[in-house]
């Protein structure tokens, strides 16, 4: 879902900043973008969450006269080295209520977030 609400509020026009590197982080080759990562935590600016969830509300206006259309195609087969019992397979369900659960989310200002198995 992480990704969906990403491209499809770029296909709305929103212009991600890329993220900020907490002052609590290891700085261990941080990367400014979205991607989750380990053992860093990243930072989304209050603008940039202002931003993105302002081409969210589009997507969701969209998404009340075409849904599907913004269905993830798929199922997504994911695998990690160190998982047990390894493979797994999901079909998401891209829905209007997980877009307005990240909108007020995303509306209250910065966050964080990172990698966590």
């Amino acid at each position: 879902m992480w990704y969906k609400l990403i491209s499809s509020a770029q296909e709305e026009g929103w212009l991600p900043q890329g993220t900020v590197c907490p002052p609590e982080s290891e700085l261990n080759g941080f990367k400014n973008d979205y991607k989750p990562d380990y053992p860093d935590s990243k930072m989304v600016t209050a603008e940039d969450a202002k931003n993105w969830a302002a081409a969210l509300k589009n997507v969701r206006r969209k998404m009340q006269t075409d849904e599907k259309s913004y269905q993830v195609k798929g199922p997504i087969l994911f695998r990690e080295a160190d998982a047990e019992p390894g493979a797994g397979i999901f079909l998401p369900n891209f829905t209007i209520q997980i877009v307005d659960d990240f909108i007020s989310y995303i509306s209250k200002g910065e966050f964080f977030f990172w990698w966590d198995d």
